[in-house]
């Protein structure tokens, strides 16, 4: 399934620190520069082998120094979409889903 990048916070963690962290933990990837307010915040909820789950995202507009992935055991592979690829997409989180509504909804651009 597809997933947007991050994670949770650890305890008395700050937002872009803890962005930095997962990156670096799931891709691999340096980031370089983080908004201090987020661009975008949506819910969704999904259903996982019988369990429904609740999402919660806070997105922030991050530049990553180069894009070296190297998988780990919680991303093993990262591809780029278009706002009307994910609509598209069958292998989507719904939280994946809902940015791509919000998104197109605030830009001109897919």
């Amino acid at each position: 399934m597809w997933e947007l990048p991050g994670g949770g916070l650890e305890h008395g963690e700050l937002p872009q620190d803890g962005l930095a962290r997962e990156i670096r933990e799931e891709m691999g990837l340096t980031i370089t520069a983080i908004e201090q307010q987020p661009s975008y915040f949506l819910t969704a909820v999904t259903t996982i082998n019988d369990q429904v789950i609740h999402f919660a995202n806070v997105i922030y507009r991050t530049t990553v120094r180069n894009l070296d992935f190297s998988p780990s055991d919680e991303c093993v592979e990262i591809r780029f979409f278009t706002t009307e690829d994910v609509l598209k997409e069958k292998n989507c989180y719904s939280n994946v889903v809902e940015f791509a509504k919000v998104y197109r909804g605030r830009n001109t651009t897919t």
